[in-house]
């Protein structure tokens, strides 16, 4: 079975690492969109994308957000690829390891819309590489187009944030299933991570911007609006959430007043772009 499969990374400023995480993965799809976010062309990436005929950049000179550019690669993808990997530009694949990950889209049947690499601990020696999981993150995701398609792509409404996870939960309503690959093969960073010691209670914070915490408490609030059944788990997560900020993380006021106009814009139904970003 060929595997016909397309990938989309979203820039936003990337820095000179973008371009080896790119090539962890672009030599082994048939089709690249680098969708620039960013103000400004990145002039230095576009000079190395040039010879690379399987890679199309697309500029769209301001942010338009991460479920924008998500849809806009899977209509570019329709009907000329079966597979969409998503990817960040902070993410990249282990050494070596991607091509044996894609060759799991053989073995799947059309209940399953995507599979997810998975995160931790690696352990080369697990005979089950595939399990069943409710959600992921976007980046390392590879999703079925037709599938994705038919369940109405990326919300919109959320820009960034619950972007991935409100899509997996749409899915898995309409009864098709996602499944993890269980050797960890992605690297990837997740915010400005901090480890505390407070009364010799250990914790990490991933101490994200103020504008992040804006996004992501609406956002949440957004998709227990959608999926009730979903409300008690987020709620404690928002709270814990909440308390790592207070407990551990700079700027805690600042970081609350973002916390409170997004709570505040949910409940307006003010939702897409911040208007200040």
């Amino acid at each position: 079975m060929s595997l016909s499969i397309a990938g989309v990374v979203i820039l936003y400023n990337p820095d000179e690492s973008v371009y080896k995480n790119i090539s962890s993965y672009a030599p082994y799809i048939q089709k690249l969109y680098i969708i620039d976010n960013s103000e400004h062309t990145n002039e230095n990436l576009l000079s190395k994308i040039i010879p690379h005929s399987n890679i199309i950049y697309i500029p769209h000179k301001e942010n338009k957000g991460i479920s924008y550019s998500l849809n806009e690669a899977l209509r570019m993808a329709e009907g000329q690829y079966d597979w969409l990997l998503t990817m960040d530009q902070d993410s990249r694949f282990a050494d070596g390891k991607f091509p044996e990950y894609i060759q799991c889209l053989t073995k799947l049947g059309d209940d399953v819309y995507g599979i997810c690499p998975a995160s931790g601990s690696n352990d080369e020696n697990k005979t089950i590489l595939l399990e069943p999981v409710e959600k992921c993150i976007t980046s390392g995701n590879i999703i079925r187009i037709k599938t994705a398609i038919c369940c109405g792509g990326f919300d919109e409404n959320l820009f960034i944030d619950e972007v991935d996870h409100e899509f997996c939960y749409r899915c898995n309503k309409a009864g098709y299933r996602l499944l993890k690959y269980k050797r960890n093969i992605l690297i990837h960073a997740l915010g400005h991570p901090l480890h505390k010691n407070i009364l010799g209670f250990h914790f990490n914070t991933l101490n994200e911007g103020y504008i992040r915490q804006y996004y992501i408490f609406r956002n949440k609030l957004y998709v227990c609006h959608k999926y009730p059944e979903r409300r008690y788990l987020e709620y404690k997560a928002m709270l814990k959430w909440f308390t790592k900020i207070i407990l551990g993380e700079p700027d805690k006021l600042k970081k609350i007043l973002y916390i409170y106009q997004g709570f505040r814009d949910y409940y307006r139904k003010k939702f897409g772009k911040y208007p200040d970003c």
